[in-house]
């Protein structure tokens, strides 16, 4: 047992947060500033991960690019966060990788992948 968390996106209440500061208007569908809806939002905003996060008891592998367009590299401090309050856990970042891990990166991130399902799958 075990969950991999590939560039996993521990911001999202914050992003949301930031782009609906006022959620008392929201229309059911929404536009503009992102094509989303109420539903969702008020969903988000209600589930704290960090609350959740102490109380899982396997292990945990995250993984992480660290390009400027990776969420591990604009926002390595909610993923150290994550990090800090799994049980048992282990952050690894590819050097170089994106958020979608193309190339090379791809490879790195199956090969951890693998190993990982290996050690926690049987």
């Amino acid at each position: 047992k075990g969950i991999i968390g590939v560039e996993p996106s521990y911001q999202l209440r914050d992003d949301v947060e930031e782009i609906f500061p006022d959620t008392s208007d929201l229309k059911e569908v929404i536009y503009d500033p992102i094509y989303t809806t109420k539903l969702y939002v008020e969903d988000i905003l209600a589930f704290d991960i960090y609350e959740e996060i102490p109380k899982y008891e396997h292990n945990v592998l995250i993984i992480l690019g660290n390009s400027s367009d990776s969420i591990g590299g604009e926002e390595m401090e909610y993923m150290e966060r994550a990090d800090e309050l799994f049980q048992s856990s282990e952050m690894v970042v590819v050097d170089g990788a994106s958020h979608t891990f193309t190339g090379e990166y791809r490879k790195e991130m199956i090969r951890l992948t693998i190993a990982f399902v290996k050690e926690n799958v049987g």
